[in-house]
């Protein structure tokens, strides 16, 4: 039985990353985001999709199902922040489409695909996280939340598929070069490195080690957790 894994946000960054070093494990590989990827490799599948509309996103979850019969892994990985900024003078619009993105498509897609997971009783389910969350920089007030309400649903969530044999968990990182670290004042990424005592960027290796020793395990004790690399 082949290795399924389902990536969001594979266009840049940590999900297109994540997409290549599995590809590299011999995965099957199903990437979602909103911009087309170029990734030539006959095991990488992608899905163009914005998966804050939630009709669309039920029609193209069951489109990848049955073409690809089961999903065992997905990483939800999207996430934007373009609210960074003193709450007063940040747009109404710009915080609602960045807790649309960071929240409820996480939280859709999770549900979506969730329900097919339950029907193979398996399934492992990752967020990403961030250390934004612990750190509370000024400014940062809508990624830094929307960050803590899905460390909270992760273990919530958990709780509830745990015994369909599937887990849901947390993964937090600091610094991953590239990505949403772009947008990060130089000032921020000193007192990061500072407090965590790290001198280099989290790398790729860092983070597959954690999913595959601690998560994409059989065993279902390793549930409703936050593994933090800082």
């Amino acid at each position: 039985m082949l290795n399924k894994i389902l990536i969001t946000g594979t266009s840049s960054g940590l999900g297109k990353e994540l997409a290549k070093r599995y590809l590299k494990k011999k995965f099957i590989v199903i990437g979602i985001s909103r911009k087309k990827v170029k990734m030539m490799h006959k095991n990488y599948h992608h899905y163009t999709l914005d998966i804050t509309n939630q009709s669309k996103t039920k029609k193209v979850i069951k489109k990848i199902f049955l073409e690809h019969q089961y999903i065992s892994f997905l990483i939800n990985n999207i996430a934007v922040n373009n609210s960074f900024g003193i709450l007063s003078f940040i747009p109404d619009n710009q915080i609602i489409k960045d807790i649309n993105t960071n929240i409820l498509a996480n939280i859709f897609i999770t549900k979506i695909v969730s329900n097919y997971m339950i029907r193979e009783n398996f399934g492992r389910i990752v967020n990403i996280g961030s250390v934004s969350s612990k750190l509370l920089f000024k400014g940062d007030a809508i990624y830094a939340s929307c960050k803590s309400f899905i460390e909270t649903f992760t273990k919530i969530f958990g709780k509830e598929v745990v015994r369909h044999g599937v887990t849901c968990n947390m993964i937090s990182i600091s610094l991953f070069n590239g990505g949403l670290n772009k947008k990060i004042s130089s000032k921020y990424l000193s007192v990061i490195r500072k407090k965590y005592n790290r001198k280099k960027f989290v790398n790729i290796n860092e983070i597959t080690r954690v999913l595959d020793k601690k998560i994409f395990t059989k065993t279902l004790k390793n549930n409703s957790k936050t593994y933090n690399i800082f």
